[in-house]
C-alpha cells in the first residue's frame, strides 16, 4: 500500500486516501480515473516512458485490488517504539533486537 500510494502522488499529485472510489476505480473530484491520469503522465516523462506499460500493469492491479476492497482495506504501518533494557525496542514484538537483547 505504501508503495502504490507513493508512486501515484509521486507520478499525479494526487493522494489515494483522498480520491473517492466510484464503480470500484479511484477517481478525482472532476471524475478522472485515476489510473489513466498516472498512465498519461509516465507515457509523458522520457525516463519512465519506456517502462510504462510494467509500471501500469504492476500498479494498474495493486489500484484495482485497492479500490475493490477499500482504501482502509490493507492497515497503515504503525510502529509503537519504546526504550527499555538500555535499548530501543519495538512493542508488540516477541523478541526485541538491541545493546541487551529482551524477550517478553
Amino acid at each position: 500500500k505504501f508503495h502504490l500510494v507513493n508512486q501515484i502522488k509521486t507520478v499525479t499529485g494526487y493522494n489515494l486516501k483522498d480520491l473517492s472510489i466510484v464503480n470500484g476505480q479511484f477517481v478525482t473530484d472532476n471524475g478522472t480515473n485515476i489510473f489513466d491520469l498516472y498512465k498519461e503522465e509516465i507515457l509523458k516523462n522520457p525516463y519512465t516512458a519506456e517502462n510504462a506499460r510494467v509500471a501500469a500493469s504492476h500498479y494498474g492491479a495493486q489500484l484495482f485490488d485497492l479500490a475493490k476492497n477499500g482504501f482502509d482495506s490493507i492497515p497503515d504501518l504503525v510502529l509503537s517504539i519504546g526504550y527499555q533494557n538500555g535499548s530501543l525496542q519495538d512493542i508488540g514484538q516477541k523478541v526485541n533486537y538491541g545493546v541487551k537483547k529482551a524477550i517478553d
